[in-house]
């Protein structure tokens, strides 16, 4: 790729240097007319001409060589070269008197070429010097064997001879004065127009020169490459056509106005630019422009990067940090920019927590990609119903976040209701039909708080009222959501007080076996009598102790409770059966559970199979291969486990199958119906007893109130009742005067007691 007159500053070469060479034979044939005119003049103004015209030779053919770009302006020669030059010329007049006019012109024009020959070496003043020097030793040479050739009419044959050998010590002064690297000399050589070219060409980095205006002079290979073009040159003649965008173009106009008229040589900027190449391919680059006037010709030459791999990267570092990468929506970090951004804290609006009802279960029971698929779907619905430009933020596992800008309450419940109705319909997905509700918390903006973590809080709570109803439904968080609140935190101070002053006991419910109508086993159930509020029911305290922790301490008590009373009876000789008692599921999450129970064990000195421990369906699902790992510790040692509370969960007979049960309770909900216009509930009932049986597991029916419910389970095989129809939960000195009675429990035979 060809640079131009003005790209770069032209290098000595031989052919330049030969053109100048050729001068003298053309002023030797002018020269042949003015002989007669030059022998009137008088020999000393005739030497002062002479000296003149030396110096005026020198000087003119140095321009020359400047305009011609044979040296830079920079580099020429100055008077400290030309006056020394001069006045050996003087020293030669004395040397070579007589000399004609053609000798003298002769010698002017060589005396010319030192000069130019010595301004080109460069700026080095030693290099410099050294060429005047071996030029006025050539000289010398040259001037004393032309006077001996005019003092000896003999030896004028050779005068060819001594002219060739001056054209000859003229080209080895060229030589020594070029760019070539000597061992000797330790000068590095100046490289040629193409070599330096075939460096611009393959070098690692784009390289682009142009004009002030962007207009495109040079480009090599690397940046042609970068835009498509390997085998053409690049048929682009100004920059600005190859960035897509006006503000990518103004950038590059600004940049190139910070350059100014490059008067300054250390002149620079730099530039970001998006390009577009002419196969429409899309390059980021980072350019750094810098400026040079050559020849009175401003141009900028730019080294281009490459950036849009790094730009790439970066992008995907940005979308990682900021977006979700299953469902691609932004993720939590973007909530506080999101309202930031839209200035959603200072107008009216909500924020609404969306939670999958039943998503831990669906992943445990369908597996993780279904649950992943479903999560997905159910993003992708929820994009379709809320209004168009709404924000939707994946806040954390199964719970998302919509911002609803401007929206007031009256909306807020439209658009809620408009979900749920959407999510009645099953989600299709793999061919496989799934029905999904969910639940709604909703806090208001302003009303219920202007910073990001208070609304979020307070759309929890909401979250927690709606979904306490069993999922698909919403609420707002205020008027009971506010007041469950209030109560909770009340709860939390009173509970920590009741386990510092002993509040609580136990009260112990008979497990019946319906054939014989005789007791095999006892519930144990906290109650919790407040010294400041009184009795308080334990489905409003326990979901309190298990959010806050206390459930641990108070869980520990009630075990050590329990199996104290077991013991007691025991030593009485009663036959108690086993003691059923219930774990939360935060203690079934306790790695050592079956560690501590062994101590309690020991400390009581109850044997492991008179133990019974009741864990709900849900508690058994939050992580189902943690608790077959925990359940067959304890099975190991000989504990008895039942599920409690059972149909009301989400649990997979699969799952199911693998954890080492011994019973299965049926929950009240199913049992209350029974008896009456049952309907459904009873053949759910008939399933979960023949579900039990065929996987080896007793039935226990809780919650039996009525002669009908008695007599319906006893018709389909249920084994064990527990209920108001036998007994209410009794204190620890009732239970023992029904063991030492040792009689059968009939139908309201414990009412009253």
């Amino acid at each position: 790729m060809h640079l131009g007159p003005f790209d770069v500053r032209r290098p000595i070469s031989v052919t330049r240097v030969s053109i100048l060479l050729a001068l003298p034979a053309l002023i030797w044939l002018i020269s042949g007319s003015l002989g007669d005119v030059w022998s009137g003049v008088p020999g000393m103004l005739r030497g002062l001409v002479q000296v003149a015209m030396a110096a005026f030779a020198a000087t003119l053919a140095e321009r020359a060589a400047v305009r011609v770009g044979l040296i830079g302006s920079s580099t020429r020669a100055s008077w400290s070269l030309r006056i020394p030059l001069a006045a050996a010329f003087a020293v030669l007049l004395a040397l070579a008197a007589g000399l004609d006019l053609t000798s003298w012109l002769l010698l002017s024009v060589y005396a010319a070429s030192i000069v130019v020959l010595a301004a080109a070496t460069g700026r080095s003043a030693s290099r410099r010097r050294r060429t005047i020097l071996l030029g006025l030793i050539l000289l010398q040479i040259w001037v004393l064997a032309l006077g001996l050739t005019y003092r000896m009419p003999g030896l004028a044959p050779f005068q060819p001879v001594v002219d060739l050998m001056m054209l000859v010590g003229l080209y080895w002064m060229l030589r020594e004065a070029s760019p070539k690297e000597t061992e000797a000399s330790g000068l590095r050589p100046r490289p040629s127009v193409e070599c330096i070219e075939r460096l611009i060409d393959h070098a690692p980095a784009g390289i682009l020169i142009m004009d002030m205006d962007a207009g495109i002079r040079y480009v090599n290979r690397q940046f042609a490459t970068m835009m498509g073009e390997t085998d053409e040159p690049l048929a682009i003649a100004n920059l600005l056509d190859l960035i897509p965008d006006a503000s990518g173009r103004e950038s590059l106009r600004r940049a190139l106005a910070e350059l100014g008229d490059c008067a300054e040589p250390e002149s620079g900027s730099s530039v970001s630019l998006p390009l577009v190449g002419p196969d429409g391919r899309d390059v980021t680059t980072d350019m750094t422009l810098s400026c040079a006037s050559i020849g009175g010709w401003p141009l900028v030459m730019a080294f281009v990067q490459d950036t849009s791999e790094q730009t790439r990267q970066t992008y995907l570092l940005h979308t990682m940090a900021t977006q979700d990468d299953l469902t691609g929506l932004p993720n939590r970090s973007q909530l506080s920019q999101i309202l930031a951004d839209e200035q959603g804290l200072l107008v009216p609006g909500a924020l609404a927590l969306i939670d999958l009802d039943r998503f831990r279960q669906v992943n445990e029971s369908l597996g993780h990609e279904f649950g992943d698929l479903l999560l997905v779907a159910v993003c992708a619905r929820l994009v379709e119903i809320l209004p168009p430009g709404t924000p939707l933020v994946r806040f954390s596992g199964d719970v998302l976040v919509a911002v609803l800008f401007g929206a007031d309450r009256k909306s807020v419940v439209a658009l809620s209701e408009r979900i749920l109705a959407a999510f009645s319909a099953p989600i299709l997905i793999n061919e496989w039909e799934h029905r999904q509700t969910l639940s709604l918390g909703i806090a208001l903006i302003p009303s219920d708080g202007r910073d990001v973590s208070q609304l979020v809080r307070k759309a929890d709570l909401a979250l927690g009222w709606a979904k306490t109803s069993g999922g698909g439904s919403y609420a707002f968080y205020d008027g009971p959501v506010a007041e469950q609140v209030q109560r909770r935190h009340r709860l939390q101070g009173l509970l920590r007080v009741a386990i510092e002053e002993q509040e609580f006991h136990l009260h112990y419910q008979p497990r019946i076996d319906l054939l014989t109508r005789r007791i095999t086993g006892w519930e144990a159930l906290l109650r919790w009598n407040c010294r400041q509020e009184g009795a308080i029911s334990p489905a409003e305290f326990i979901p309190v102790a298990e959010e806050s922790g206390l459930i641990l301490e108070i869980g520990d008590w009630v075990l050590q409770q329990a199996l104290e009373q077991q013991a007691s009876w025991l030593d009485q000789g009663l036959n108690p059966g086993t003691m059923a008692v219930n774990l939360s599921p935060r203690q079934l999450r306790r790695p050592d559970l079956a560690q501590r129970i062994a101590t309690m064990l020991m400390r009581s000195g109850v044997e492991a199979g008179q133990l019974e421990l009741e864990i709900t369906e849900t508690a058994l699902m939050e992580d189902v291969q943690d608790a077959i790992r925990i359940l067959n510790e304890l099975n190991d040692m000989g504990v008895r486990l039942s599920v409690d509370d059972f149909g009301t969960g989400y649990s997979s007979l699969g799952y199911l199958r693998s954890f080492p049960l011994d019973r299965l309770k049926i929950d009240r909900s199913f049992v209350s119906p029974l008896g009456g216009d049952g309907g459904h509930h009873e053949a759910i009932t008939r399933a979960i007893i023949v579900l039990a049986h065929s996987l080896g597991l007793s039935v226990v029916a809780e919650g039996v109130e009525t002669e009908a419910q008695l007599r319906y389970l006893v018709l389909n095989d249920c084994e064990e009742v527990q209920g108001f129809l036998f007994s209410r939960p009794l204190p620890a000195e009732a239970c023992e005067r029904l063991l030492r009675d040792g009689r059968t429990l009939m139908v309201r035979s414990a009412e009253g007691t």
